[in-house]
């Protein structure tokens, strides 16, 4: 209907973002109707860093992908191009069980958050590491890293 203004309120626990097209109609609802505390504009939410741009937000987890670097010890990996070799499905999973399926669930639960949140160019990645959850092998823990 003309004349209405829409206001997105995002709540998850007790971290709520509240947006809409007017700063002075956010702000009547916010003082009208909560008592909140106004952060200003989102920088970060839900651990997920937000910038601006000028016409466009960005997200980026980059605090997040340092974190699982750090836990899983790969500073000194090396990068590549794709999300992952190419011939892993090939090759046949004749390796041995890798000895710390917990450490493989994290690693591999923190890549399946960054696919859903910010990297879907990982997702499918992902999805094939997630089959071997019960019982990973050394050569899915490498695929992983």
């Amino acid at each position: 209907m003309e004349g209405e203004t829409k206001v997105f309120l995002l709540v998850y626990v007790d971290d709520m973002l509240l947006s809409g097209i007017s700063d002075a109609i956010v702000k009547k609802i916010v003082h009208s109707l909560f008592e909140l505390t106004d952060l200003g504009e989102v920088r970060h939410f839900l651990g997920i860093e937000v910038l601006r741009g000028e016409d466009c937000y960005r997200i980026r987890l980059k605090n997040y992908i340092e974190e699982l670097i750090s836990k899983n010890g790969m500073h000194e990996s090396k990068t590549t191009r794709s999300p992952m070799d190419h011939g892993f499905l090939k090759d046949g999973n004749n390796s041995a069980v890798f000895e710390d399926a917990t450490k493989y669930r994290c690693l591999v639960g923190g890549l399946l958050y960054l696919s859903v949140v910010a990297r879907p160019d990982i997702a499918a990645s992902t999805s094939v590491l997630g089959r071997s959850f019960s019982a990973p092998s050394e050569a899915d823990w490498t695929a992983a890293i």
